[in-house]
């Protein structure tokens, strides 16, 4: 089976389908780190949620490690392109290891 890469255009993507409320989107979400997106509220996420999310509804993310996944996320632009549309990724709760702590997309 090919390789396939996944591009920052698909990380931005999978970022605006959550504040699109994709609804296909929650349910790999821990109640404890995610919610129901809308244009009012935040979502919360681990960045191990958010891949399980990536893989279940994105096929061409399941061929990437988590390793991998989270260098793409990190080192990505999607701050630039969520900044233009009026919405921001931020640290919400830093649990002193990258893959515990809890990331928000929430509005500027």
């Amino acid at each position: 089976m090919p390789t396939v890469a996944v591009t920052n255009d698909q990380i931005i993507e999978l970022f605006f389908d959550m504040l699109d409320g994709d609804e296909s989107l929650t349910p790999a979400t821990p109640p404890s780190v995610g919610k129901q997106m809308s244009r009012t509220e935040k979502w919360q996420f681990t960045l191990p949620a958010l891949y399980d999310i990536a893989c279940q509804e994105y096929p061409d993310f399941s061929a990437l490690d988590y390793s991998k996944f989270r260098q793409l996320v990190i080192e990505s632009p999607v701050n630039e392109y969520l900044e233009d549309a009026g919405w921001q990724i931020v640290l919400q709760k830093d649990n002193l290891e990258t893959d515990q702590n809890i990331y928000c997309l929430t509005r500027l």
